[in-house]
């Protein structure tokens, strides 16, 4: 059975999605406090046997902020 596309634009839909500017706005609430998190669990790990993983959690930590930042501005547009 064949998957269907995450992409509803790649699978030929094109109707109107209206956008909801609540709803992205806690969605970017959401992403700022899963930052905060990955930031705590990174501090934790800094300096510990493991300073590979908070590494990648600091990584992880700057592609949140990014799209953090993306979001709100796409919130502050609408």
């Amino acid at each position: 059975m064949p998957r269907a596309a995450r992409n509803r634009l790649a699978a030929g839909h094109t109707g109107a999605m209206p956008l909801d500017a609540a709803h992205l706005s806690s969605l970017s609430t959401a992403l700022d406090e899963l930052t905060t998190r990955i930031t705590t669990l990174a501090d934790d790990l800094s300096g510990a046997p493991r300073e590979d993983v908070a590494a990648d959690l600091y990584e992880v930590e700057r592609n949140l902020q990014a799209a953090a930042r993306r979001l709100r501005a796409l919130v502050h547009r609408l």
